[in-house]
């Protein structure tokens, strides 16, 4: 089993990679799961305020227009961490797959052996 030990290591590899660059997407500590979070002109941490703009005109609208980017950055990196997961999980059930099949394989090299 040394020629497989091998290709577990770098399974395992590619696994633990997914997993550091899925944590990587993951929502930031502090922001909610639906975006919006972080510091704020107001320090409430749910968003950017009008507050942020000053006296600028439209500041409302400019403001709400940034807490839906964000939202919806927020909510792609985090499909893109739970894909990245997902890929890691696989790769787990690969591994185990040929561990089986292989278990398999010297049961039944056994049984000729004796046979």
């Amino acid at each position: 089993m040394a020629g497989l030990d091998l290709h577990f290591k770098a399974l395992e590899r590619c696994r633990s990679a997914l997993y550091e660059v899925a944590r990587s997407f993951a929502t930031p500590t502090g922001a909610s799961e639906s975006g919006g979070g972080g510091s704020t002109a107001s320090g409430s941490g749910g968003g950017v305020g009008s507050s942020a703009f000053g006296r600028l005109s439209g500041s409302g609208g400019l403001a709400g227009a940034i807490n839906e980017v964000e939202a919806a950055l927020s909510s792609e990196l985090g499909r893109v961490s739970g894909l990245l997961n997902a890929n890691g999980n696989s790769l787990t059930t690969v591994g185990n797959n040929i561990r089986g099949v292989n278990r398999a394989g010297e049961q039944d090299g056994e049984r000729l052996a004796r046979a």
